[in-house]
């Protein structure tokens, strides 16, 4: 068989390594893109100015705040430690590059930036996906604690 970066477009197979097993189908630019994943579906819908050539950002489809956006490498990988190091510097550029407009347009007084990596960290879709979240003081009673809060009990020694 041949390489899957010459594999021609619109071919679809299964990836068997993928914990969620999507089938996949190689697009134009030999990219891997799920045919079951609403962020492979969605990758022409976000603003041009959110874009690069790995990554794009997206609105989110359930947003949280005005302007809560998703940054999503355009080829179909579902894990953080499976992205080529170019896709997660592209990653975390746009995501800056996203808070920047966002503060422009909403004025947020700061962001929620994070990812659920996994199933068993919450992860939705099986797609890496960044969010990016506007907020503002009083959005929730008390911020404090962010993340730390995603788990109930902190370990101990």
């Amino acid at each position: 068989t041949l390489p899957l970066a010459l594999q021609p477009p619109g071919l679809l197979l299964r990836d068997g390594s993928d914990p969620w097993g999507p089938t996949l189908r190689i697009d134009q630019e030999g990219r891997m893109q799920a045919t079951d994943c609403h962020f492979c579906a969605g990758m022409t819908s976000g603003p041009d100015r959110w874009s690069s050539p790995l990554v794009v950002a997206l609105p989110e489809p359930h947003p949280h705040a005005a302007g809560h956006t998703v940054i999503v490498p355009r080829r179909h990988v579902a894990r953080l430690t499976a992205l080529t190091d170019d896709e997660h510097r592209e990653l975390w550029d746009l995501a800056r590059r996203v808070a920047l407009d966002l503060e422009s347009e909403h004025a947020p007084d700061a962001f929620t930036i994070g990812m659920n990596d996994g199933a068993a960290a919450g992860q939705s879709t099986p797609h890496v996906h960044l969010h990016v979240v506007p907020r503002r003081h009083g959005d929730i009673d008390d911020p404090k604690g962010g993340i730390r809060r995603a788990l109930p009990e902190p370990l101990h020694d």
